[in-house]
């Protein structure tokens, strides 16, 4: 019956579904997951009266929380465009659309659906939309007083330390305690104390029963001390990080935890103030919206069900039970994708959630596939569906629905003949009938080459058309290429590498892909999980780092100049003559560097070194360049940072050391991917949930199980599916239970990594022989795998056997949507055929000399390289719109030279003066002053004769004290900005998405504010690779960030004739307007980085262009804006520019 009623099931309608019942919504893969979320949220906000400020929408990664967020804004504000008429219903959502429909069907008003999504677009910035982690740290530090939490505290990634402290700690005490060595050996022998404490640490009793397993087999001393270790070392832990201001992610969640249930036998007050404060969460959010709930772990579903379920049981008083009142609730996840258990999650939580909300709720899911194409969707059904147990998934409770594709999806299509067909969407390629594989070396070796062959002939018949997908909007089709007479699409393009991911489960595996890819000429860009510190561009890094810590130390500077950093060669080091020349030429950079140093920080000194040794344009060329320089200007990013509390050269180097061995797995140090450019992608299969690719390749599928080794911490379901904490003494192998529960998370695996396919699946299963006795038999290291057991739903000996996968792989094929491929001769082919992909050989970085600039499709751009896109015909000169020209006084800073080098030479002064001690009216003031542009002019400029360079300097001096007391814009004056509170040269490296040209950067402007973004046609060149540069100064003033650069330009030769009009007409000349509009993206993506869930749009105040020649102290004002140019731009301009450069419009 249950069975029959899930067939009838139509699935989860978003536009009517009822919004105050608890729901379960589960969402298998494809099926629109994000967009329902969005649109749960819009009804939320016109149907349930709920505004932006009161909703409670969690997931559990910062990037998703920032795509979820970026998406709920603009779904709304396609509805707002909708209602008012400024959006045609022909370009907008067809579901928006029709949710208007049915919204004034119900007899809602327009205008008042238009009043509530008005007023969440204007809260925004205030909406409750967190990680799960981000949740918590709001909530504790908005109750801390009322509450009992601790406030001022700097989040952590990691407790290393603290826990090895206090283990140390406990050890030294329990057996100072011992008179027997026997005891003190014994202890001494236990194992993993660091992993054990962090367990106890983070999961209470209460919720997480701990046993010590070999407890009985321990002396009494022993015993005596392994108690106290449960009991008082967690405490103890707790108390040192509290002492030292420090807390974990995991301490947010057990803090929060702690305050919400404290436990039968604490006291009244502390139970009756954690039911206040659960009642101030629940009133201030009245809906709350849980993505990727599968992902949920005991702790963190407690918390949830005390905020949010606890006004739905039975035994609640009335007034608890009156809050249901108006309440919306939603949980979105798919159990079949729950593949985190390494990081805590646990489905037999979700499982126990489903129940609860199942009986006070409802439980929906979404049954249509919106990523694959019909083929490949059924295709999926069919594997899914094919084992004779009927639990694929191999646990109860836990079945796989067919779901329904779209029919405007298509596949890949190939030409065959004079005409054209849709291959079979699924491609397993196993034995079927050819000789076996040798042993584990030959499947690696054949699987390499079978798959390097498939992949660079497929990127061939792409290239000459013969390997097709539907062009989407934006992309160029073949030029009269019509597949609609074989039913295929009527616009097409070629296949490209970047159509392509390969997927894999380990870092290992994906090391012998990249090889054998890049012997048939194939590039690939992988994102690593390791972190950038433990790269070698890092060791490099740490390298250069103690060169400028000591630029007169020879052997530091020969370690430095053997990098590929500085890239120095044997030709140079082995001419006398040369190899002096350039330790004179590096000690100068080192030392300018090291001195600037304490107010600019390492950014702009490597850059300067970089510049110098011309990295970016020897390591281009170069086969792992482009990782390389992702790398670096990913490293300096981090030491930017880091420079504010580690402010030395020395003590950096020191720093970046330990990041490499602290086993920190912080985000924003893990290895970025290089260039969106024309590549094979390849990820591993945890690292690409949530994303799609046309055509997926899944080598290595035949691995077999993961396998539980021994451990000391053991976290084992119980009979009712709750987690227990079994701890040993010594190491211990795992149970039955959790050996099952790994094997089903490698079955889950195996879903992901197939679902992530658009268009085309490849799953390469090679099976090996199991002895030269028995050549024809499948080897149980190859038979036992994810896939097999899936489709015999099972993993023990009588299910998953090589005779059940074999017929159930013909069965299959029977299907007639799987192709089965003999491996033994797709591998064969792959080792007799050396066809490559035509590229051009790259040299090897360490013979970098021979290398011409060949950059392709990488490049850093620049403002100033999109800039020079301008369509502009100009004389190239500045307009003066006033009286004819006057010789300015000497002593001016009107009359300081003109050029390049004169800008750098203000620029350096401004970086390095003090903002508050030379704004001083006062001869010390005046002489610091001067003696600092006196330096500087002399070190860039030259003079006909010394009086001619100290009238520059005091014209120089001058304009800093003019500066720095003058009002550039309401109530802002620099000399009141400490040092602390701005940071010079502030670098900023943002990736360019595919496809985004300076044309349509210009347009998508020009439609925000066509009277201040109108920046005339530029050329529709592409923009790729990255966006790089530096902001002269970011500064904070009065809780509101600025972005600030000086402009040395001339436009005239009186101070006054810096106004308004002919500024204006400078700043649309060069564009400087997209120069600070990129600017301020890239200051918006700092400060999210660094504040994180407490980062708002309004914190930034705008930009403020200064032209140096024409501030005056006693004439710049807000009112009179000399020499000042100052835009508080709109956050929507910023926000929407971010959206631009991040890909989501």
């Amino acid at each position: 019956m249950t069975t029959e009623k899930k067939e009838k099931n139509p699935g989860f309608d978003v536009a009517s579904a009822p919004l105050l019942v608890p729901t379960l919504l589960e969402a298998s893969a494809g099926t629109g997951k994000t967009f329902s979320i969005k649109h749960l949220v819009l009804r939320f906000i016109v149907e349930a009266g709920i505004p932006i400020n009161h909703l409670l929408v969690m997931t559990f990664t910062r990037a998703a929380t920032a795509e979820l967020k970026a998406r709920i804004e603009s779904h709304l504000t396609e509805a707002l465009g909708l209602l008012t008429g400024t959006i045609a219903p022909a370009d907008a959502d067809a579901l928006t659309v029709k949710q208007i429909g049915l919204w004034r069907g119900m007899g809602m008003d327009d205008a008042d659906a238009e009043d509530r999504i008005r007023e969440s677009l204007a809260l925004f910035d205030n909406a409750g939309i967190f990680t799960i982690h981000g949740f918590c740290q709001k909530v504790i530090e908005d109750n801390a007083f009322s509450s009992g939490g601790t406030i001022n505290f700097d989040l952590a990634q990691s407790d290393d330390k603290f826990r090895s402290d206090a283990v140390r700690d406990f050890l030294r005490r329990s057996l100072d305690s011992m008179p027997e060595e026997e005891d003190r050996r014994e202890l001494v022998d236990g194992k993993d104390w660091d992993k054990k404490l962090g367990e106890l640490a983070d999961y209470p009793e209460s919720l997480v029963p701990r046993r010590w397993t070999d407890f009985d087999n321990l002396s009494p001393s022993v015993q005596a001390a392994v108690s106290a270790f449960m009991t008082e070392v967690p405490g103890r832990l707790i108390d040192m990080k509290k002492n030292a201001g420090v807390k974990t992610f995991n301490d947010l969640l057990r803090e929060l935890y702690d305050r919400l249930l404290p436990g039968a036998d604490a006291p009244e007050e502390v139970c009756r103030q954690a039911d206040r404060l659960a009642r101030r969460v629940r009133s201030t959010y009245r809906g709350v919206l849980i993505d990727e709930f599968q992902d949920t772990d005991p702790i963190q579903y407690a918390i949830v069900e005390k905020l949010f379920l606890s006004v739905y049981d039975e035994n609640a008083s009335p007034d608890i039970q009156a809050e249901r009142e108006g309440r919306a609730i939603f949980f979105v996840g798919d159990p079949k994708q729950a593949i985190y258990r390494f990081r805590s999650a646990d489905l037999n939580t979700y499982l126990r959630a489903r129940k609860r909300i199942a009986e006070i709720g409802r439980t929906e899911a979404l049954m249509t596939n919106y990523r694959s194409s019909p083929k490949l969707v059924a295709a999926f059904n069919a594997f899914w569906m094919t084992a004779p147990t009927g639990l694929p998934f191999l646990r109860e409770g836990l079945a796989y629905q067919t779901v329904d594709s779209s029919p405007s999806k298509t596949g890949l299509w190939v030409r065959e003949g004079d005409g054209w067909k849709e291959p079979l969407p699924l491609e397993i390629w196993t034995d079927a009938g050819g000789s076996l594989c040798e042993n584990a070396d030959d499947v690696k070796a054949s699987s390499m080459a079978a798959l390097g062959l498939s992949i660079a002939k497929l990127i061939d018949a792409g290239a000459r058309g013969e390997a097709v997908l539907a062009a989407e909007a934006g992309e160029t089709p073949i030029e009269g290429l019509d597949l609609s007479p074989w039913g295929g699409p009527s616009s097409v393009r070629g296949v490209e590498a970047r159509d392509i991911a390969v997927l894999v489960r380990a870092n290992s595996d994906a090391l012998l892909v990249k090889d054998a890819l890049g012997k048939r000429g194939i590039r690939v860009r992988y994102q690593l999980r390791e972190s950038v510190a433990a790269t070698e561009e890092a060791a490099e890094m740490i390298l250069i780092l103690r060169a400028f810590a000591a630029p007169g130390d020879l052997h530091a500077m020969n370690a430095a100049r053997a990098t590929r950093l500085i890239g120095d060669t044997l030709k140079t080091l082995e001419n006398d003559e040369e190899d002096e020349a350039r330790r004179v030429e590096l000690r100068r950079v080192l030392e300018e560097g090291a001195r600037r140093w304490p107010s600019s920080g390492p950014a702009p000194a490597v850059r300067r070194l970089m510049a110098l040794c011309r990295t970016s344009e020897r390591l281009l060329p170069c086969v792992e360049g482009e990782r390389r320089l992702v790398n670096y200007a990913h490293l300096l990013e981090l030491l930017h940072a880091a420079h504010r509390t580690v402010p030395t050269p020395g003590g950096l180097a020191e720093w970046l050391e330990n990041q490499k061995t602290s086993g920190d797995s912080a985000e924003d140090q893990k290895v970025r991917l290089e260039s969106d450019a024309n590549l094979v992608t390849l990820q591993t299969i945890h690292s690409s949930k949530g994303l799609q690719y046309p055509i997926v390749y899944l080598p290595f599928a035949q691995k077999r199980f993961t396998n539980c080794s021994q451990s000391s911490v053991h976290l084992v379901p119980d009979d009712e599916g709750r987690l227990n904490l079994l701890l040993s003494h010594v190491p211990s192998s795992a149970d039955e239970r959790e050996k099952s529960e790994a094997i089903e998370e490698d079955v889950r695996l195996a879903y992901v990594a197939m679902t992530r396919a658009a268009k085309h699946l490849v799953v390469m299963l090679p099976q090996a022989s199991m002895s030269k006795k028995s050549p024809d038999s499948w080897a149980a290291f190859t038979y036992k795998n994810p896939y097999f057991a899936a489709l015999c739903g099972g993993e023990d000996k009588k299910t998953l056997t090589a005779a059940a996968a074999s017929k159930l792989l013909q069965r299959l094929q029977n299907t007639g949507t799987v192709d089965l491929r003999d491996f033994s001769r797709l591998a064969e082919a792959g080792k007799t055929d050396g066809f490559q992909v035509q590229s051009e050989a790259k040299p090897s970085d360490f013979d970098a000399e021979k290398a011409r600039d060949v950059r392709g499709g990488w490049r850093t751009s620049s403002f100033t390289g999109i800039s020079r896109m301008a369509e502009d015909d100009g004389s190239g000169f500045s307009v003066w719109y006033g009286e004819a020209e006057k010789v300015p006084t000497a002593g001016d800073i009107l009359s300081f030279p003109k050029g390049a080098q004169a800008g750098t030479c203000l620029h350096e002064m401004l970086e390095l003066a003090d903002f508050a001690g030379m704004a001083l009216d006062s001869e010390a003031a005046r002489t610091a002053r001067l003696e600092l542009c006196g330096r500087e002019v002399e070190k860039h400029l030259s003079f006909a004769d010394d009086a001619a360079r100290e009238l520059a300097a005091e014209g120089a001096a001058q304009m800093i004290y003019d500066i720095l007391n003058a009002e550039i814009a309401p109530g802002l004056f620099l000399k009141n900005v400490p040092k602390r509170a701005r940071s010079a040269e502030l670098e900023f490296l943002i990736p360019i998405p595919k496809g985004l040209t300076a044309e349509r950067l210009a347009d998508e402007l020009r439609k925000l504010n066509p009277d201040k973004y109108d920046f005339g046609d530029l050329r529709p060149e592409s923009l790729e690779g990255f966006l790089t540069g530096f902001i002269d100064l970011a500064f904070m003033h009065d809780g509101r960030f600025y972005v600030l650069d000086w402009k040395s330009n001339k436009i005239s030769s009186e101070a006054e004739g810096y106004e308004e009009k002919a500024m204006d007409e400078e700043m649309r000349r060069h564009l400087y307007r997209l120069q600070y509009l990129i600017y301020l993206v890239a200051l918006r993506r700092f400060l999210q980085t660094r504040l994180g869930e407490h980062f708002r749009d309004d914190m930034i105040g705008g930009a403020i262009y200064v032209f140096l020649r024409g501030v005056r102290a006693d004439a710049t004002t807000p009112d009179h804006p000399q020499g000042i140019v100052f835009d508080p731009v709109s956050p929507a301009v910023i926000r929407r520019l971010d959206q631009l450069f991040a890909g989501e419009c």
